[in-house]
């Protein structure tokens, strides 16, 4: 059933990809198409276009779901040659974004500040410290964030390294913290601190992130406990992003 369900998927997307990579929008009935045809595979696969260049993507995300990732990997492995076309199996890193509007709230990346934390089973988190960001905000902000992170690892990364996410307004001094921008080292400097305690040879060392103002970040992750690391139920018609 799977199988000729990617096939359908294919066949739907083929057929539309001329119409598809002059869509403005996800309102058009042609992304309403094709999503139908990928929900027929599993509900929780979504789609993004790329279109604005002179080769147009196709990315087929599961919204951070690693048990889906298999799934991913084979439709995408399925993919037909379609002229002017290339398909990326989850969301690829992009660095992070500069800001980001989410249900109507701004956020400017640059100034989004996180704390490691740990559980007690040692599973490896964030808390995410936003300037001003208002209580009635924060759910909105999360969603919007675990986007940032999608991109700013790649969600596969993102979804491996980072068991649990949290969010809250920024409330206390920033030299506390260490910057977003810095959390792909970060994760690497830790994995790194991890490996040392096992291995049996010298490895290089890695620098640790500095914390705002080149504060050392020598702090310990602090021990939490852990909250899923969810997103809200996504609208059929995602808003396509441009690159």
């Amino acid at each position: 059933m799977t199988h000729a369900a990617i096939q359908d998927f294919w066949t739907a997307f083929t057929q539309r990809a001329d119409a598809l990579a002059r869509l403005e929008s996800a309102e058009d009935p042609v992304y309403d198409e094709v999503l139908a045809k990928l929900h027929a595979i599993n509900d929780a696969l979504f789609l993004e276009f790329s279109t604005h260049s002179r080769k147009a993507e196709l990315i087929i995300t599961a919204e951070g779901d690693k048990s889906l990732f298999g799934l991913v990997d084979d439709i995408v492995a399925a993919a037909p040659k379609v002229k002017g076309w290339s398909f990326i199996a989850l969301k690829p890193k992009l660095g992070l974004s500069r800001s980001i509007t989410w249900e109507g709230h701004v956020i400017d990346c640059a100034s989004v500040l996180f704390e490691p934390l740990e559980d007690e089973s040692g599973d490896f988190g964030i808390r995410m410290l936003i300037p001003n960001l208002p209580d009635d905000k924060q759910d909105s902000a999360h969603n919007g964030m675990l986007r940032v992170l999608d991109h700013a690892l790649g969600e596969r990364r993102f979804a491996d390294e980072i068991k649990f996410t949290e969010v809250t307004a920024l409330d206390g001094d920033a030299e506390d913290y260490i910057p977003l921008s810095a959390l792909d080292r970060f994760i690497d400097w830790r994995k790194q601190q991890q490996e040392k305690k096992s291995a049996t040879s010298p490895r290089k060392k890695a620098k640790a992130p500095a914390r705002k103002k080149a504060k050392p970040a020598t702090k310990k992750a602090r021990k939490a406990k852990a909250k899923p690391k969810t997103r809200a139920k996504v609208k059929t018609k995602r808003p396509r992003r441009k690159r």
